[in-house]
């Protein structure tokens, strides 16, 4: 479930949120989230682990975080560590979205990178009629001077596959439906097994456990805040059967569904 202090949408649909955010400890359970991010470091130093690479990040590091490797921060240097988090879609269209895919995450700051950053927050935080044009506008101007000073072609060096990176959406977008290796791999001429193997070297993990993650953090997500029943909800979120749906909720989860359920209700 993905949560921010504030977003803008652009016709009813989300378009881009911020959350200032301060650690103190690490974080033993690695995240992922379907939305592109902007991490500008503040304050502290920390080692952000993201996929099997680590990145020692302090004040005026950026990092670009993409939809399919899963991250944590592994070790807090130097707290409290604080940081400006930008969320968008991959939708975005942009040619520089790619920066995100490569290998290297990790830019420093410079002034008018930091310059277009405070405004895009100053523009999340005073929406107008406007705002919609204006964030992206600037998330424009920001990700067109990182390419810049990242001194490659935005083409070069990305990390994964892009058909892997359209697998990973399309796993967000439809993971309600009967999901599998084959007819993934189908849609891009693939044989299952190479698929396979080529989604576990881009993404770490298996596509199955991949859409199984994904459709338990929406599996969560409805538990909180919808009336529904569990086994309702776990129909909705793809899960076949009863006896696979708690099977791997209690894998994925280390608790029972009706857990979660509660805590929506008493919230």
């Amino acid at each position: 479930m993905e949560e921010f202090d504030i977003e803008i949408k652009n016709n009813d649909a989300f378009f881009i949120g911020y959350t200032h955010n301060i650690h103190n400890i690490h974080s033993d359970k690695s995240h992922l989230f379907k939305t592109l991010r902007i991490i500008r470091v503040m304050k502290g130093k920390v080692i952000w682990k993201v996929g099997e690479a680590s990145f020692e990040l302090s004040k005026n590091d950026i990092i670009l975080f993409d939809n399919i490797c899963e991250r944590r921060i592994a070790r807090v240097i130097e707290p409290p560590f604080e940081y400006d988090l930008i969320a968008f879609p991959m939708s975005f269209n942009n040619e520089f979205i790619s920066l995100f895919y490569k290998a290297n995450k990790k830019y420093p700051l410079n002034e008018k990178i930091a310059g277009y950053l405070d405004d895009l927050i100053y523009e999340i935080k005073n929406s107008h009629e406007n705002s919609y044009l204006c964030t992206k506008q600037l998330l424009n101007l920001i990700l067109i001077n990182i390419s810049r000073i990242s001194g490659e072609n935005t083409a070069s060096d990305i990390s994964p596959n892009m058909s892997i990176i359209d697998t990973v959406l399309y796993i967000h977008e439809n993971f309600s439906e009967n999901l599998t290796v084959s007819s993934l791999a189908k849609k891009y001429s693939y044989s299952p097994e190479h698929f396979s193997r080529l989604f576990k070297k881009v993404v770490g993990i298996s596509i199955k456990k991949y859409i199984t993650g994904v459709r338990m953090e929406n599996v969560i997500l409805f538990l909180e805040n919808d009336a529904s029943n569990v086994l309702d909800i776990a129909l909705k979120c793809g899960f076949s059967s009863s006896s696979g749906f708690y099977k791997a909720f209690k894998a994925y989860s280390k608790k029972t569904p009706l857990r979660y359920k509660n805590r929506g209700n008493h919230s």
